[in-house]
């Protein structure tokens, strides 16, 4: 198979004669004398505008609630699952965000 048939039939969940090696275009790899030589092994490039990959949570519930203190943006993002929840608390103004902590269970483990 070729790179391409790999990456293609991964993507429709078939089986490949080998495990597809893939990057984005313009990703970690170069043009140049390193690209050719993965290229030549059977490295396979994807757009990066063309995900290929699906990323499910079947027992997970993402929760994010936005407010607003002292004129910035509060943001609280909180994932629950039958086992308990995580959450973290982003703020900042326009675009850029801080966070005040990764993702936890309480306020003592900051």
């Amino acid at each position: 198979m070729t790179p391409r048939e790999r990456i293609l039939a991964a993507i429709r969940g078939e089986q490949a004669d080998r495990i597809p090696f893939t990057v984005y275009e313009g990703g970690i790899v170069s043009c140049g004398e390193l690209e050719r030589r993965l290229r030549n092994e059977g490295m396979g490039l994807v757009h990066a505008w063309c995900p290929i990959y699906k990323t499910e949570y079947p027992n997970a519930v993402f929760e994010r609630k936005e407010s607003w203190e002292r004129n910035r943006p509060n943001i609280r993002e909180t994932i629950r699952t039958p086992v308990g929840e995580v959450w973290q608390t982003l703020g900042g103004r326009w675009r850029s965000h801080s966070m005040d902590g990764t993702f936890t269970t309480s306020k003592d483990t900051h």
